[in-house]
């Protein structure tokens, strides 16, 4: 599975991976990616591009947007979502989605009768 990395706080210079087996492992290669020869760079926390903390590998998905950071909180930009104090799963990447995404239509309402005009 390939995702996209970009350093938390900004949305340019992204690199693109195939995900390892280990978070350790991810950590190790997104530290790499994302640092310079002027700016060592060392991962230790990943967000997807919502806020939400990611805690494991299973959560990530093709093509993600992953926001890494070396222990800082998510950092929105501008025209990004603000942060979210979640941890992404994907229960939580279900309940973002909008009802005409789900795969299930929501119930529909049920309402008590208006009462008849005034005479």
């Amino acid at each position: 599975m390939r995702i996209k990395l970009y350093r938390n706080g900004h949305r340019a210079d992204g690199q693109k991976f195939i995900v390892p087996e280990t978070w350790e492992a991810l950590l190790e290669k997104a530290s790499r990616a994302l640092s310079t020869a002027t700016e060592p760079f060392a991962a230790s926390r990943l967000f997807d591009d919502h806020g939400f903390e990611i805690k494991e590998l299973e959560v990530l998905e093709e093509d993600d947007l992953i926001i890494v950071s070396a222990g800082e909180n998510f950092v929105a930009v501008a025209g990004g979502l603000a942060p979210a104090d979640n941890v992404s799963t994907p229960a939580t990447r279900q309940a973002l989605m909008s009802p005409s995404d789900q795969s299930a239509p929501p119930p529909p309402l049920s309402l008590p009768p208006l009462p008849p005009p005034p005479p």
